[in-house]
């Protein structure tokens, strides 16, 4: 819990600073508490499941015994399970009821915005961190108290409550605004309006749709929109940001996302748009509504 504690207050400078340095150590922080939990349960189950390689691991503890040092005193240790190797082994050995399918899936896109990081940029979704560590936080919390106990209370500060109380506030802030995004679109009746509330030129017919999708995964490209509406004749794929720093990647994922889906892309927004991002979306051709809209 300490690295998840230190890896939230990170988070937390990081959405007041803008310091991406401080967004990578929060996404490594968090990412590192959480495999080194898993591997302690996995220890507790039996300790043999930590090891990657069994007959590797046996063939270096006898070479620790002859030499009369403990097994990872040696100068080449037996490797351990790596993080997505633990979660499926504490799924498969110990089962804990609350390490479900979503639980699961959050952890494994905890692990990909990690690599993201770590490999190839620091330019990631703050929105999207933000209701990825909200939604990680109440089931992990569970998890852990379940199998291992006491690592909540043992590592528990008011700095630490206050950190992950602001990233829950502001994940719900997300999931408010795309309910209300979600409930936007069901008002469209093929009503006829300025192009300009969707940063276009000329007028546009708004689609009627028949469904839609709230934080809607696409299993078969790895991905999660925000909100996917459905209709006869065409398709919206929506990302909704309540965060102050956006990217023109964001414009670039959106636009990618609609190509998948063969949906319309728009990005709407609750904060003050710079023309830069709206010039970024014209180019783009990318649908944007602010606040200003």
């Amino acid at each position: 819990m300490h690295s998840l504690n230190k890896g939230i207050q990170a988070f937390q400078r990081y959405s007041s600073t803008n310091n991406q340095m401080l967004l990578k150590d929060a996404i490594m922080q968090v990412h590192h508490g959480v495999e080194l939990l898993l591997k302690e349960m996995l220890l507790r189950e039996n300790p043999l499941l930590i090891y990657e390689n069994l007959g590797d691991m046996t063939k270096k503890q006898e070479v620790a015994d002859r030499a009369g040092v403990a097994l990872f005193a040696l100068p080449d240790p037996p490797k351990t399970v790596t993080y997505m190797d633990a979660v499926k082994r504490v799924g498969v050995h110990i089962k804990p009821k609350e390490l479900d399918t979503s639980l699961v899936q959050d952890l494994t896109e905890l692990n990909r915005v990690r690599n993201q990081v770590e490999h190839y940029a620091i330019d990631v979704d703050l929105d999207y961190v933000t209701r990825l560590l909200g939604s990680l936080h109440a089931p992990l919390t569970a998890l852990f108290e379940s199998q291992i106990g006491g690592v909540v209370k043992q590592f528990q500060t008011p700095q630490s409550d206050r950190a992950w109380a602001a990233v829950r506030q502001d994940a719900k802030a997300g999931l408010d605004a795309e309910k209300e995004v979600a409930q936007l679109l069901g008002a469209f009746r093929g009503q006829d309006v300025p192009g300009a509330l969707f940063c276009t030129d000329g007028r546009l017919v708004l689609p009627e749709f028949v469904e839609i999708l709230t934080n809607y995964y696409v299993p078969e490209y790895g991905i999660e929109v925000d909100v996917l509406a459905r209709g006869n004749a065409e398709s919206w794929v929506v990302e909704v940001k309540v965060g102050k720093r956006i990217s023109a990647s964001v414009l670039d994922s959106l636009f990618a996302r609609g190509l998948y889906l063969k949906a319309m892309p728009w990005l709407v927004v609750f904060s003050p748009i710079p023309v830069s991002l709206r010039d970024a979306a014209r180019q783009r051709r990318v649908l944007l509504t602010g606040p200003e809209e």
